[in-house]
């Protein structure tokens, strides 16, 4: 299984899905991937989905992967958010979010889908409530 992405130009978006069980140097094809793939802007924002990921990262793991966002942050100027399933891997992954701020990404971690996507739109797009609560 692995990593696949697809870059869907018309939403300025690539999603990632990562399935089944994956290793680091994994990681970090995904990541090369679609920085190589033409049809990748650096101002796409990124989802990735790793609900059915069969992974357990170790703190050396985070740190690996916090450092090598380091070296592609001018690659990925959008919003990164990772779609997680599991109390462990979404610690693991909210620990990797923190790393990757001091590194200049803006990722979050999710359970939920529909949160995620939400998360990714720009704030112009978004459903704005027209509920009074007066």
């Amino acid at each position: 299984m692995g990593f696949t992405h697809s870059i869907f130009q018309d939403e300025q978006r690539v999603t990632v899905i990562g399935e089944g069980p994956i290793t680091i140097p994994d990681c970090f094809e995904a990541m090369d991937a679609v920085v190589e793939d033409d049809k990748f802007q650096p101002s796409f924002s990124v989802l990735v989905d790793l609900h059915s990921l069969e992974y357990a990262p170790s703190i050396q793991d985070v740190q690996h992967i916090a450092s090598k966002l380091g070296t592609l942050k001018t690659h990925f100027q959008g919003k990164v958010a990772v779609l997680v399933s599991g109390d462990f891997l979404y610690g693991m992954l909210r620990m990797t979010c923190v790393m990757a701020e001091f590194v200049g990404f803006k990722m979050h971690a999710f359970k939920d889908y529909d949160e995620a996507i939400q998360w990714l739109m720009p704030v112009d797009t978004k459903i704005q409530s027209t509920a009074s609560f007066e």
